[in-house]
């Protein structure tokens, strides 16, 4: 049996939760002599593949399970069939097309606008110990910033404003108000 995209949009796919994939990254990077691997090109491959490579837990579509790494290989699929990064999908298909100004995987956009200092204008996620700093305004997701901070289950941010113009879209999608998304898929997902 395959895995389909139904399957990782619905975490039916059989695939393990999480696996702590950015620890083999930092080994590679610290004992393998790839200098500046964490956070490359080469890093979300390597992650890519190990997802691959990954056994299922179970038979596609017999059990759901949060799965980060579903998560993962759709962003994957996006940057595969568009061409382009993630982040720059996401940016020219979705945030500018609906007016979305705060919303990015980063946050040094807000920097360029001069809303400095970002430190006021995000809760600080946590303190990470390998990393060794207070995180704010950074991926939290070990997985996630160990592949560049763009990933398809983590490392999107967004202000209040920028969601209630998002949640407000695709309600109008459910009440086919708008066609961004049509209404018989986004009644589906809800």
């Amino acid at each position: 049996t395959h895995v389909t995209f139904r399957h990782l949009l619905n975490h039916r796919s059989g695939l393990p939760a999480w696996r702590p994939y950015y620890k083999d990254i930092l080994q590679i990077e610290r004992h393998g002599g790839r200098i500046n691997f964490l956070g490359s090109p080469g890093a979300k491959a390597h992650v890519y593949q190990a997802i691959q490579r990954e056994r299922l837990e179970a038979p596609p579509g017999t059990r759901a399970l949060y799965t980060n790494l579903g998560f993962m290989l759709l962003g994957a699929v996006i940057e595969e069939v568009s061409g382009m990064g993630l982040d720059r999908f996401c940016h020219e298909r979705i945030f500018r097309p609906l007016g979305l100004r705060a919303t990015g995987f980063d946050l040094s956009l807000l920097r360029t606008r001069r809303l400095e200092p970002v430190t006021e204008m995000i809760a600080p996620t946590e303190r990470c110990p390998w990393r060794k700093k207070l995180l704010c305004g950074e991926v939290h997701d070990d997985n996630a910033y160990a592949m560049g901070g763009v990933s398809g289950h983590a490392g999107l941010f967004a202000s209040a404003k920028d969601l209630d113009t998002l949640l407000c879209r695709l309600k109008d999608c459910y009440h086919n108000r708008s066609q961004m998304i049509p209404q018989r898929i986004i009644r589906q997902f809800w």
